[in-house]
């Protein structure tokens, strides 16, 4: 799993710790009773988002913390109130819409200090956990709020999908650039790694970072983020 670490412990099985929003939906979802055993990637924090349904609650508790230079959401105090709730008879899908509540919250108080550093107030939001549609909603919702750009992608999935794309088009790149015909990874068509001709970017010899942006708007086969404001 990314950003993980084993953390063996004398007479304990192995531990995994993980910076992956993911691995938190699954602590989640699985101290909710949802389960703790998944046969397929994401099959707890899909159980997570069908229990919470379209219920809108207050977020449970939550605090940053700074690890390593970077901000960070430390999940004890909220899967400890979550823990609470449940030991209280609170219901279960409610206490699953209240922690969607509390990753929403958290992620765009991640984003606001990271934008008051100085970051661009433009943010893209991509990964696994927003093909969570409530979530996604969510944390939409409240980065518009603080004024900022937020940015979804579309025709390239937001999950490992994405990860793999874009390796491949770093590959088709480099490969192109020992060729000595580097072109603009961007307009390559749906599922091919041949770019196509340099008429297709206004500076062919461009690196992807020059023209990717440009290329993205422009051509129909690139990737089109969804722009909103």
């Amino acid at each position: 799993m990314e950003g993980e670490e084993s953390c063996p412990a004398p007479h304990a099985p192995p531990v995994s710790r993980a910076s992956s929003a993911g691995r938190l939906f699954d602590a989640a979802a699985s101290l909710l009773g949802l389960g703790d055993e998944a046969s397929y990637e994401g099959q707890a924090a899909v159980a997570l988002e069908a229990a919470a349904g379209d219920i809108h609650t207050d977020a449970l508790p939550w605090r940053l913390v700074r690890a390593d230079g970077l901000w960070a959401h430390d999940p004890v105090a909220t899967l400890t109130a979550l823990l609470e709730e449940l030991a209280s008879g609170v219901p279960l899908r409610r206490i699953a819409a209240a922690f969607h509540a509390t990753v929403a919250e958290a992620t765009a108080a991640l984003v606001d200090r990271t934008v008051a550093a100085g970051a661009p107030r433009t943010v893209c939001l991509s990964g696994g956990c927003f093909q969570n549609r409530g979530l996604l909603t969510a944390v939409r919702t409240l980065l518009r709020a603080q004024g900022l750009r937020v940015l979804v992608g579309s025709a390239v999935p937001v999950n490992d999908g994405g990860i793999s794309y874009g390796r491949a088009a770093v590959a088709a790149a480099r490969l192109a650039k020992a060729k000595g015909r580097a072109r603009c990874i961007w307009a390559f068509p749906a599922g091919s790694l041949r770019p196509t001709t340099p008429a297709d970017c206004a500076r062919p010899q461009s690196t992807s970072a020059e023209c990717g942006a440009r290329c993205a708007r422009s051509t129909p086969l690139g990737p089109r983020p969804e722009h909103t404001s």
